[in-house]
């Protein structure tokens, strides 16, 4: 007997209001989470969209009022001008539209001396941003040199669609620069030819002073001569008025004589050196010193020559040079026995410096610039001291002939410091 028994009717278990409530809420909650997160989204894109419209405005007016010509031209999927500013109408001739219209149009403008310049830079992918000069023609028919710069476009799938770019009138620069090319051109020629006209009166200066002092040492030489005769051969004859005469005139004759010897040697240091050699100074000036002894036996004097460096020079120069420097400090001494000393402070590795430097008389510094100068003389032939007043003259064109400098200081009744300073070598173009 079966104990299973149905008291009532069986119905399916109901559920906890409770739970359903909470179930409400949880989809409620995640709609509107979903709907917030949309219009967030919705609000950035649009915010975005707005940042980059205001973008690309800005961009457009600058573009339109920009002087030079900004230009994007598209590749594919066919080719076509996408952008070109206002600036193209004053540069080329040709507006934005011309360009719309025609996409071969810059093609076809540029002037056939740049073709090929153009379609090689354009057709080197990728294009480099280099500013590259290009000839066109103008609507109006005139030549127009254009700089322009691209840079390509790339899809997302690292294809090249476009290029962008920025054309400037360069055309006012390079016709500047061309003048300027010419002047300098004209301005070369110019100063080779007043080089080459210099150089040919020089040589004819050199020549013409040769011809004349040598010429006018023969003249000077029978002057001499005849009046050497006149006194010794007719002395008694003559009286004391007489004497006087031929001694003057042998005085004469004599400075004559001296004139032209430094004005020949004056005429000879313009002559290009191109035979400098190494140059042992200390060497050459103690030749100099002993070539002098007599002088400095006359006179009582000592000459003390330290170690000075050798250089690249004109040895023959370089005598001469220290000759009439020490001869000098020999010359214009004082009550004092006359005490030269050559010496060099410095040397380096391109200039040394050589003193030459005296107890003599000296001289105001004040007429430091015309001791230097040609027949300049501090000290008149009744000062007791001859010279013609060349041989610092000679001194001053030997050093500027090495490149080098030479000058002074003095103190009157102190002795004087004469400074030669003188490259190391010589440049090739001395």
């Amino acid at each position: 007997m079966d104990r299973c028994c149905t008291i009532g009717t069986l119905q399916a278990p109901q559920p906890d209001s409770r739970t359903c409530n909470q179930l409400s809420a949880m989809d409620s909650a995640k709609i509107l989470t979903d709907d917030r997160r949309h219009q967030l989204l919705t609000e950035k894109i649009l915010e975005q969209t707005e940042a980059l419209r205001m973008s690309e405005d800005r961009f457009r007016l600058l573009a339109e009022d920009a002087t030079d010509m900004i230009f994007q031209f598209r590749l594919k999927p066919r080719r076509m001008w996408e952008y070109v500013n206002p600036a193209s109408q004053s540069i080329l001739g040709y507006g934005p539209n011309d360009f719309y219209e025609d996409s071969e149009l810059l093609f076809k403008i540029v002037h056939s001396e740049s073709r090929e310049k153009l379609f090689k830079y354009i057709g080197n992918e990728p294009y480099p941003a280099s500013h590259v000069p290009i000839r066109f023609c103008h609507r109006n028919g005139s030549a127009v040199w254009v700089s322009i710069s691209i840079n390509p476009v790339i899809d997302d799938s690292g294809n090249i669609v476009a290029f962008e770019g920025i054309a400037r009138d360069i055309t006012e620069r390079l016709e500047m620069n061309e003048e300027i090319r010419r002047s300098h051109d004209e301005l070369e020629l110019r100063v080779q030819e007043r080089t080459c006209d210099l150089e040919r009166v020089n040589t004819e200066l050199r020549e013409f002073t040769f011809i004349a002092s040598h010429d006018l040492k023969e003249p000077v030489r029978k002057i001499r001569a005849f009046a050497d005769q006149l006194k010794r051969k007719y002395a008694d004859c003559l009286n004391d008025e007489a004497v006087d005469y031929v001694v003057r005139m042998q005085n004469a004759a004599n400075r004559m004589h001296d004139l032209l010897e430094d004005l020949l040697l004056y005429s000879q240091v313009n002559v290009t050196q191109e035979n400098s050699t190494e140059v042992d100074l200390t060497k050459t000036v103690c030749e100099v010193a002993g070539d002098l002894s007599e002088i400095v036996e006359k006179t009582g004097g000592t000459v003390t020559v330290c170690d000075l460096p050798t250089i690249e020079a004109n040895e023959t120069q370089m005598s001469q040079l220290f000759q009439n420097l020490i001869g000098n400090s020999l010359k214009y001494h004082g009550a004092e026995k006359p005490v030269v000393t050559i010496y060099s402070p410095e040397c380096g590795y391109e200039w040394c410096t050589i003193v030459i430097e005296d107890n003599g008389i000296g001289f105001d510094e004040q007429f430091l610039d015309r001791i230097f100068l040609p027949f300049h003389r501090l000290h008149g032939r009744s000062s007791g001291y001859e010279g013609t007043g060349i041989g610092l003259a000679i001194c001053r064109k030997i050093v500027e002939r090495h490149s080098g400098k030479i000058s002074a200081r003095s103190t009157p009744g102190r002795g004087s410091s004469f400074i030669v300073r003188l490259p190391v070598k010589q440049s090739t173009t001395n």
